[in-house]
């Protein structure tokens, strides 16, 4: 092998990249918001509307920008 030939790019099997992201703990929060979603979005009528939505992701950008801050 040639000193200039370039080595093939190592590419990640999708189930260690799974494992990957089940090993950040941000991935337990994301779970824990989505379930809390799908529960409200069942028990009130008011819960799934783009007023609602809007308001979710302006109080979690005020939340994670003031978290890095």
């Amino acid at each position: 092998m040639a000193l200039n030939t370039p080595l093939p790019l190592a590419r990640k099997s999708p189930v260690s990249l799974l494992g990957s992201i089940h090993k950040q703990r941000e991935t337990g929060l994301i779970i824990i918001i989505a379930l809390i979603f799908i529960v409200m979005s069942f028990n009130s009528p008011y819960f799934l509307t783009w007023a609602n939505m809007k308001a979710m992701l302006l109080s979690f950008s005020i939340e994670g920008s003031s978290w890095w801050a």
